[in-house]
């Protein structure tokens, strides 16, 4: 296996693997602490994606350590001792969402800072920019292939939030996750009504509809050539986002519930603004069945982890410095 030196990451050596995801995993490793330089408030979603990672290293086939995936000593030690908590519990807990997802918050917090004319443009540029720096051999494990965009209204002067598409294997393990720890009440409730398979629930319906002066809009994030954001750049939604949050698409392809990009972001719009301004449908079941399609959930996610039914799922919180 070659050796190849990157200047970007400090003279650090990566090695060209057969497995892509240690490649790709230690390269998203070094792309986040180059993010994270000189700024503290970053120190949380390094902790995170070091513990995700980790994780989805534990249960991948064949599994890799912590040090199989930072299998440079200098940076396993640095980490470890930066880190602590990641290398203690990835084995023990569950993370809230993908690495990649962390490597948006990190893109957008930077872009924010430094270009508010531009920024859903230079934020897609720039995630397209690290899916060529982490993604040299074409694989797409750890890599998110889309990202939407969500706003109250189609508006210059409308809050933009954003979200990326599952970038893991065994996708039911962080959409069940997500369900229960991290996204929005609506969209947790809405993907929970199908979770894990693709047929509704009889008992339970969580599912919206959208207002229609909400923009949510899909771009492809594997685009080779950062071109002008055109209509054929758009990602129509698939007929899934249709069913969960009633948007508007010819498409009659159905994938993973919870899976599309379209599920964290508009978490993100309904956690940051009110709820009645971005949806026009009404509760229509009642709490019982609503702890019951929890409880259902978080079951398939033990099965899917191969954990007894009788231990509760204890979810991963990064730590601030």
């Amino acid at each position: 296996m070659a050796a190849a030196a990157d200047p970007d990451h400090g003279g650090v050596e990566l090695v060209e693997s057969e497995e892509p995801f240690r490649t790709n995993a230690l390269l998203i490793i070094l792309k986040a602490l180059k993010l994270s330089h000189n700024r503290p408030h970053s120190f949380v979603f390094v902790d995170e994606i070091l513990h995700s990672i980790f994780f989805l290293g534990n249960i991948n086939t064949p599994p890799h350590s912590p040090k199989d995936i930072v299998n440079v000593p200098e940076v396993f030690e640095a980490l470890l001792d930066c880190y602590p908590r990641p290398f203690k519990l990835f084995s023990s807990q569950v993370p809230k969402r993908s690495p990649f997802s962390c490597v948006l918050d990190m893109v957008v917090q930077v872009t924010r800072e430094q270009e508010r004319e531009q920024e859903e443009r230079n934020i897609i540029r720039q995630l397209r920019n690290i899916i060529n720096e982490v993604d040299p051999s074409g694989s797409r494990k750890l890599i998110s292939s889309t990202i939407c965009v969500s706003q109250r209204e189609n508006s210059p002067l409308s809050t933009r939030y954003y979200g990326v598409s599952m970038s893991t294997h065994r996708r039911q393990i962080p959409i069940g996750a997500s369900c229960l720890s991290n996204w929005q009440t609506f969209v947790a409730n809405a993907v929970m009504t199908y979770y894990p398979h693709m047929t509704k629930k009889p008992y339970f319906d969580g599912t919206f509809t959208l207002k229609p002066e909400v923009r949510c809009v899909a771009f492809d994030l594997l685009r080779e050539q950062e071109e002008e954001m055109a209509e054929e750049v758009v990602k129509p939604p698939c007929r899934s986002c249709g069913n969960l949050y009633g948007l508007a698409t010819r498409e009659v392809k159905e994938f993973t519930y919870g899976n599309c990009a379209e599920a964290e972001s508009l978490s993100n719009l309904l956690r940051n603004e009110r709820a009645s301004t971005i949806i026009s449908s009404r509760r229509e079941y009642s709490e019982r069945n609503l702890q019951r399609a929890k409880t259902q959930v978080e079951n398939d996610l033990k099965s899917f982890l191969k954990m007894p039914q009788d231990i509760r799922v204890t979810f991963y919180t990064p730590e601030t410095e």
